[in-house]
C-alpha cells in the first residue's frame, strides 16, 4: 500500500543474508512497478540463489524496462535452464528490440523451445519466421502451439513474409 515509498527500506533488504527475504523483496518491487528498482534488480541478477536471480528477471520483465534488456541477454549465459526460461519469458514481456541471433541459438534446447517462440512472438522478427515454420512440426505439442501463435502474431507486423514463409 505504501507503493514507492516503500523503495528504499526494500532495496535494503535485498542485500539480506536470506535468500528468501531477497527473493519476496524482488516480488513485492515487481508489484509496486517503478522503474527505479531496477538497477537493483539488476544486480540480483547474479545472485548466488537461482530463485533470487529468477525473481529478478522475471519482476524486470513485469516491470517493463528496456534498459534491463542487456544485462538480461547477458544472463542467459548462465547455465541454469530455468533461469534462462524465466528470462524469455521477461524479454517478451518488455518488448524491446532483441537482436535474434542472441535468441535463437537457444532453438535447439528442446526445454527452452516453447519460452523461446512465445518470447519471438512478442518480440521476434523476420529473422525468425524459419525457426519458427519449423517448430510448427516440433514433436511436443506445446511447441508446436507456441511456434503457430508466434507466427500468427508476426503475420500481424510482417503478413507477407510469414505468408511467403508459409508457402
Amino acid at each position: 500500500r505504501l507503493g514507492r515509498l516503500a523503495i528504499p527500506l526494500l532495496l535494503e533488504e535485498l542485500s539480506c543474508s536470506n535468500h528468501d527475504v531477497r527473493k519476496f523483496v524482488l516480488d513485492i518491487l515487481g508489484e509496486i512497478g517503478d522503474e527505479s528498482s531496477s538497477p537493483s534488480m539488476l544486480g540480483a541478477l547474479s545472485d548466488p540463489d537461482g530463485n533470487v536471480r529468477a525473481a529478478a528477471a522475471e519482476n524486470l520483465g513485469r516491470i517493463g524496462s528496456a534498459e534491463s534488456v542487456p544485462s538480461l541477454l547477458a544472463a542467459m549465459e548462465h547455465s541454469d535452464l530455468w533461469f534462462r526460461f524465466t528470462i524469455l519469458e521477461a524479454l517478451g514481456e518488455i518488448g524491446a528490440a532483441v537482436p535474434m541471433e542472441r535468441l535463437l541459438r537457444y532453438k535447439d534446447d528442446r526445454l527452452l523451445r516453447k519460452a523461446l517462440f512465445d518470447c519471438l512472438g512478442r518480440i521476434g522478427d523476420e529473422d525468425a519466421l524459419p525457426d519458427l515454420t519449423e517448430g510448427i512440426s516440433d514433436q511436443i505439442r506445446n511447441v508446436r502451439e507456441s511456434a503457430a501463435v508466434a507466427l500468427w502474431r508476426l503475420a500481424a507486423k510482417w503478413p507477407e513474409a510469414v505468408t511467403e514463409q508459409l508457402a
